[in-house]
């Protein structure tokens, strides 16, 4: 196999990652908080499964997909109690 000649790998499937600092960008644009919520309640998303997420060297990363899930139930109308 001629390794010039090689297609590049593409990864079609791959659910990114972002930094707390993206996500607190991405909750702010979506408007769905009046104030965005603080880095320590972010980390507790994290922690309490609230986002899907990994923390490498003593950082969290939120998988994007995730993200997209938790701001789109937020903005889905509730039924009230009657």
């Amino acid at each position: 196999m001629n390794i010039n000649r090689r297609q590049p790998f593409i990864f079609t499937n791959v659910d990114p990652l972002l930094r707390l600092s993206e996500v607190e960008g991405v909750l702010r644009e979506s408007g769905v908080f009046y104030t965005v919520p603080s880095r320590p309640t972010l980390i507790e998303y994290c922690e309490d499964g609230t986002f899907e997420s990994r923390q490498m060297r003593g950082q969290y990363f939120v998988y994007e997909s995730s993200l997209v899930n938790f701001i789109e139930n937020l903005q889905k109308p509730k039924k009230l109690a009657a």
